[in-house]
C-alpha cells in the first residue's frame, strides 16, 4: 500500500482524481500497524507511465474497500481486542461514495477509454503488489501457527 499510493502521488494522480487526498489510506494503515506493533518492509514502488495505468491501480485500491466491509463483518463475528483496535484501514472512507465517484471517472476519462490495455496493466500491477504482500503475511501467520519464530520477520502489508 505504501509504495503504491506514493507512486500514484508521484505520477500526479491528484490531477485526475481531485479528491485523492481524501482517498489515501497509507496513514490509516500506518496507525493500524503501530497499534499492532508491526513494522513493514514495503515493496519497491511501481512506475506508472500513463494516466490509464494509474486509473487501473486506483481501481484495485478502491475496489478493495468493498472487501474491507466483509473483513470487518468477519472480525465482528470473532472479535479479538487487539485486532478490533486496528481497523482504521478497513474503516477508511466508510460512508463516502468513493467507489461510485471513481467509476464515473474511470468510465468517462479519455485516457482510460483510449488505453484499456494501460488500465489493465495498472490493475495487474496493483493486484500483484497485494498478492505479494498477502503471501508474505500468510507465511508469517503460518509460521507462528506452526511454532516458527516470526518475530524477526517484518511483514510487508504495503
Amino acid at each position: 500500500m505504501f509504495p503504491l499510493e506514493a507512486a500514484l502521488e508521484a505520477a500526479g494522480i491528484e490531477t485526475t482524481l481531485p479528491d485523492w487526498n481524501l482517498r489515501i489510506r497509507t496513514p490509516a494503515l500506518q496507525r493500524d500497524l503501530d497499534t499492532l506493533n508491526i513494522t513493514c518492509d514495503p515493496q519497491p514502488a511501481p512506475d506508472f507511465s500513463s494516466v490509464a495505468e494509474m486509473l487501473g491501480a486506483v481501481y484495485v485500491l478502491e475496489a478493495s474497500r468493498m472487501g474491507a466491509r466483509v473483513m470487518l463483518a468477519r472480525l465482528a463475528e470473532h472479535p479479538d481486542s487487539e485486532a478490533m483496535n486496528a481497523t482504521a484501514y478497513l474503516r477508511h472512507g466508510f460512508g463516502k461514495r468513493f467507489w461510485p465517484s471513481f467509476l464515473t471517472v474511470l468510465e468517462t476519462h479519455p485516457a482510460a477509454q483510449g488505453d484499456l490495455a494501460g488500465v489493465v496493466k495498472g490493475a495487474q500491477t496493483a493486484f500483484a503488489m497485494f498478492e505479494t504482500a498477502l503471501t508474505r503475511m500468510d507465511n508469517v501467520v503460518l509460521g507462528s501457527i506452526r511454532g516458527g519464530n516470526s518475530s524477526s520477520y517484518s511483514p510487508m502489508p504495503g
